[in-house]
């Protein structure tokens, strides 16, 4: 199974850090040396989508990325306080394959590096 192999060494501790309906993870109780940016998933619902349900939403896309940056930068970049970009999976090229992010929650891909 895959989550037996997954290693979580930069997943945020939710019960120690947690997060309020809305709140996002760099700007709340951040937790050092784990990927904080990220926040609810949610769900819109109403004809003009203002109401949302948090935490309600589900992942229906996978999405692969490749970085140029050697897998101790991307761990660098994922993991600075300034830092405004994510994923939730990144897999080294040892086949290793590290937890970001949650799959409950919505990772960050903009950068500003």
């Amino acid at each position: 199974m895959l989550a037996d192999v997954v290693k979580n060494d930069y997943l945020r501790d939710m019960d120690r850090y947690p997060l309020k309906h809305g709140e996002s993870g760099e700007t709340t109780n951040r937790e050092t040396g784990k990927c904080n940016t990220f926040n609810y998933r949610f769900k819109k619902i109403g004809p003009d989508e203002k109401d949302r349900l948090y935490g309600e939403a589900y992942p229906i896309y996978l999405v692969q990325h490749h970085t140029v940056a050697k897998f101790e930068r991307t761990v660098d970049i994922f993991t600075q306080e300034k830092s405004t970009v994510s994923a939730h999976y990144v897999i080294d090229t040892n086949g290793s394959v590290y937890r970001f992010v949650s799959d409950l929650y919505r990772a960050y891909h903009e950068s500003v590096f």
